[in-house]
């Protein structure tokens, strides 16, 4: 009995989670100068973050490498390796990725609730 009516409650719970869209991790770079870039995966497009800003950069094509294109940005990355221009004109370069950031440390030790 107690089972059904905690199973109601659940699903009010997940209910609103149905909504949220969840997104890959971002690319970090680190660029010289110490400025940072991060790259959120969007389908197909990504959204760069610099200076607080946000772009939306949509793909092109690229001789060699992946290239990104919009709002007067462009992205070029080729392995590791990653180059901001702005209207044609280089601001940041030998962009670096950096490692993921590792996940958040499991939390163990709360004790089992038993029915």
């Amino acid at each position: 009995m107690r089972t059904s009516a905690v199973l109601p409650v659940l699903g009010l719970g997940l209910a609103g989670c149905a909504g949220l869209a969840l997104h890959p991790a971002p690319e970090r770079y680190r660029c010289a100068g110490e400025s940072l870039i991060e790259l959120h995966p969007r389908g197909e497009d990504r959204e760069l973050v610099w200076e607080g800003h946000r772009f939306t950069l949509r793909p092109v094509p690229a001789a060699s490498g992946l290239r990104y294109e919009g709002e007067g940005l462009s992205w070029h990355e080729k392995g590791s390796q990653g180059l901001l221009s702005k209207n044609g004109e280089t601001v940041l370069a030998e962009c670096q990725r950096q490692p993921p950031v590792p996940p958040l440390p499991r939390v163990t030790g709360f004790p089992q609730v038993r029915p």
